[in-house]
C-alpha cells in the first residue's frame, strides 16, 4: 500500500508539475519573439562607406575606347554584332586591354542619362564606335556602320574593327570625325524589291565612301530591329543628316539616281562620287 500511495503521490506530482511546464514554455517562446520583433524594428546604424568608385573612362592612359552602343530593343544580330566586335577587341588587343590603354565598353544609348551618345555620334542604328583619347579627353571618334554588312562574315568583322582601332591607336584618323550623312534600309534578303536595292546599296557604299553611311536592316531575321523606327512596309529607307536628324524616308524600290536626287533636294552635298573627278 504505501508502494501505491507513493505511486499516486507520484502521479498527482507529475501532474502538477505540467501546468508549470506548459507555463515556462510559454513564456519562452514569447519572450523569444519579443526579442526578434526588437531586432527587427530597431534602427541599423547607417552605412558611412562609399561605395567603389567606377573606373574611370577618361584616364589619361586610355588611348582608346571601343563602343557597342545599342538601344533597348536586342535583335540577334545586335547580339552578334556585340559578341564579334568583343572578339576583335580581345583578339588584337589583349595586352592593351590588360594595361589599360584600350577599353571595351557596352552602352544603352536609350537609357536616361544616355541619350547624349547617340546625338554625340550620330547614330541611327546599334553601331561600334571608336574613340581615340589624349590625357582623358576625347580627340576623335568614328562609328563602323558597315558592321551591319558584315555580320556575316565574321572574319571580315573582325578585320574591320582590328584595321580601325590599329589606325585610330596610330593616330591616323582626322582630328574630329567628320559629320556623315546615313542612308537606313530597312528590308529582307528574301523580298524581291529588297534585292533590287542591294546592287544600289553596294554601289552608292563604294563609290560615296566616307561621305555616306549606308546600312542594310534585314527586318526578317530581326523582326525587332524595325520597331523603333515604325516600318510596316519593305523596303523602306530612311535618310538621316549629318546630325542624325531623319529627313525623309521611302517605301519601296529607289533607284540610285533618285537616291541622289534626294540627298541633293534636301540640301545635302554628298560630293562627287570616288575616284571621279
Amino acid at each position: 500500500m504505501p508502494d501505491a500511495a507513493c505511486e499516486q503521490e507520484g502521479g498527482r506530482g507529475a501532474m502538477r508539475l505540467k501546468p508549470v511546464i506548459t507555463a515556462s514554455l510559454l513564456a519562452f517562446v514569447a519572450i523569444t519573439v519579443l526579442v526578434l520583433v526588437l531586432k527587427e524594428t530597431r534602427p541599423s546604424p547607417a552605412n558611412t562607406s562609399s561605395p567603389p568608385a567606377a573606373k574611370a573612362v577618361t584616364s589619361p592612359g586610355v588611348k582608346l575606347i571601343a563602343y557597342y552602343m545599342h538601344g533597348k530593343v536586342r535583335c540577334p544580330t545586335c547580339m552578334s554584332i556585340e559578341a564579334y566586335a568583343r572578339e576583335a577587341v580581345e583578339t588584337g588587343f589583349g595586352g592593351e586591354l590588360k594595361g589599360g590603354q584600350i577599353q571595351w565598353q557596352i552602352v544603352n544609348y536609350e537609357e536616361p542619362g544616355n541619350e547624349h551618345f547617340a546625338t554625340d555620334y550620330k547614330l541611327a542604328a546599334p553601331c561600334v564606335v571608336l574613340v581615340r583619347m589624349r590625357h582623358g579627353k576625347q580627340v576623335a571618334w568614328k562609328s563602323l556602320p558597315e558592321v551591319w554588312e558584315l555580320v556575316g562574315d565574321k572574319p571580315e568583322f573582325i578585320k574591320l574593327v582590328q584595321k580601325n582601332i590599329r589606325e585610330m591607336l596610330a593616330e591616323k584618323a582626322p582630328e574630329t570625325s567628320a559629320k556623315t550623312p546615313r542612308l537606313l534600309d530597312l528590308g529582307a534578303t528574301m523580298c524581291i524589291p529588297c534585292k533590287m536595292m542591294a546592287p544600289v546599296l553596294a554601289e552608292l557604299r563604294q563609290q560615296y565612301q566616307g561621305r555616306l553611311a549606308i546600312v542594310f536592316i534585314d527586318v526578317w531575321e530581326n523582326p525587332n530591329a524595325a520597331e523603333p523606327y515604325s516600318v510596316e512596309t519593305i523596303p523602306t529607307q530612311i535618310f538621316f543628316d549629318a546630325e542624325g536628324k531623319e529627313r525623309y524616308r521611302h517605301v519601296g524600290f529607289f533607284s540610285k539616281g533618285e537616291i541622289l536626287s534626294k540627298w541633293k533636294e534636301l540640301g545635302i552635298d554628298l560630293g562627287g562620287e570616288s575616284g571621279k573627278s
